[in-house]
Parts: C-alpha cells; structure tokens; sequence
C-alpha cells in the first residue's frame, strides 16, 4: 500500500476520542433532581388514576349508548397516563444507568486504595459485570 493511501486510512479509521462522563458528584445531584421532580409527576397522575377509577365503576352501570362516551373518555385519560408514565419510566432508566456508573466509580476508587475484599463483595451484590 502507498504511503499517502495509508495516511488516509488512518485519518477515516482514527479512533475516537472518549468523551470525558460527569464527575460522580453532578450525577448525584441530577439523580437527586429527577426524584424530586418525580413527586410533581406523581401529583399530576394520581387525579388521572382517581378520575379513571370513577369512569370504570360508571361504566359498570351504564347502559349501552352511554358506555361508548365512557370507554372514549377512557381511552383519552389513558393515552395521558401512558405518555406521563413513559417520562417516568425513561427517567428511571437512565437514573439507573447514572447509579451504575457511579458505583463502578466506586468500586474504581476502592480498588486503587487497595480495598480488595470490598470491591469483589460489592461487585458480586451489586451486580455490575451485566
């Protein structure tokens, strides 16, 4: 292979440079973030889940005509706790996901203090290497 044909390759092939994560601290911090926003979507779904409740006792009862209203109603209170719960859920993932990255961090700073036994213990709990 020529030498300039070479160069090339190397300058398409070059190796990506790893984007430096957030310190444990800020992640902490965001975590912490997202639990108390949390408990505002928590507020905004409980009136959802009570105002469906009521429909699905009334549709118990109702006659047929008006179970047509009733089951739409539904299905539009539900098409708004779904999308509410899908934030939560992704919220959730990707909270986890900062957890395991802080306790790898972790177990990285216990074994650079030569902490061995604690770093193979909480290794196997917690369940890293998956």
């Amino acid at each position: 292979m020529k030498l300039y044909q070479a160069s090339l390759w190397k300058k398409v092939f070059k190796p990506s440079k790893k984007k430096k994560l957030e310190s444990s601290s800020n992640q902490i911090y965001t975590i912490k973030e997202v639990l108390e926003d949390l408990n505002k979507q928590t507020e905004q779904i409980l009136p959802l889940l009570n105002t469906l409740i009521e429909l699905e006792e009334e549709r118990k009862v109702t006659r047929a005509g008006l179970q047509e209203i009733n089951l739409k109603t539904q299905a539009k209170i539900m098409d708004q706790l779904l999308d509410k719960y899908s934030y939560i859920e992704d919220d959730i993932v990707i909270n986890g996901i900062r957890l395991k990255h802080i306790a790898s961090t972790l177990l990285e700073h216990a074994k650079k203090a030569e902490l061995i036994e604690l770093v193979q213990q909480r290794k196997k709990k917690w369940q890293l290497d998956k």
